[in-house]
């Protein structure tokens, strides 16, 4: 992950190799929520650069620049004191959502995991 601030950093990154296309697809998303509101997916090196003007633009904090993982589901735990007390699995509508949110990804919740 990466957090870039202006078109500047993001280029900067890919020159010096550390953004390479093996990196693609990422995402964009706001570096302080914890939802996917402003969550956008860039292809290719050429579509990041093109978009992230625009994002800034937008959400004026900066640009938290992630990998774009292709899962269908994703496990969410609760640690505390040492120990997990909690956990259930966010499964996606479909592999290609960009979001496991149930509210905006149409995700379902799985409360069947082995702790």
């Amino acid at each position: 992950s990466w957090v870039v601030e202006n078109e500047q950093e993001l280029k900067d990154l890919m020159e010096r190799g550390e953004l390479t296309e093996a990196h693609f697809p990422v995402l964009f998303k706001h570096p302080f929520a914890a939802s996917s509101r402003g969550m956008v997916a860039c292809a290719t090196p050429a579509e990041a650069l093109r978009t992230l003007a625009r994002w800034l633009a937008e959400h004026r904090v900066p640009c938290l620049v992630q990998h774009r993982l292709r899962i269908a589901r994703d496990l969410r735990i609760t640690y505390v004191g040492g120990e997990i007390v909690h956990g259930y699995w966010r499964q996606k509508a479909s592999i290609d959502d960009l979001t496991s949110s149930t509210g905006l990804g149409g995700s379902r919740l799985d409360f069947t995991t082995p702790f």
